[in-house]
């Protein structure tokens, strides 16, 4: 079995996808205690910032209105730290 190293640590790549986002000038929630963040666009839907992100980054996030979040998630998308690389 392989252990984690901290830097790979879901905790430490949850604070690193907060500071990213933050450091782009972007309002982030979440991530104190669970591997998610939320980030804000505002003025922007939650579709068209999925849909903009992944077609130039190649990186999968979830609409602020998808899976049952409701429509106070529009203008947000939401941001997992786990996936198979550091």
């Amino acid at each position: 079995m392989t252990s984690l190293t901290e830097e790979h640590t879901p905790k430490n790549k949850t604070s690193r996808l907060y500071l990213l986002f933050e450091s782009l000038g972007k309002e982030v929630y979440g991530g104190a205690d669970s591997p998610y963040v939320w980030v804000r666009f505002p003025g922007r839907r939650s579709w068209d910032v999925f849909a903009e992100i992944i077609e130039k980054t190649h990186v999968i996030t979830v609409p602020g209105t998808g899976r049952g979040f409701g429509l106070g998630g529009e203008g947000f998308i939401r941001v997992s730290a786990f996936n198979s690389r550091g």
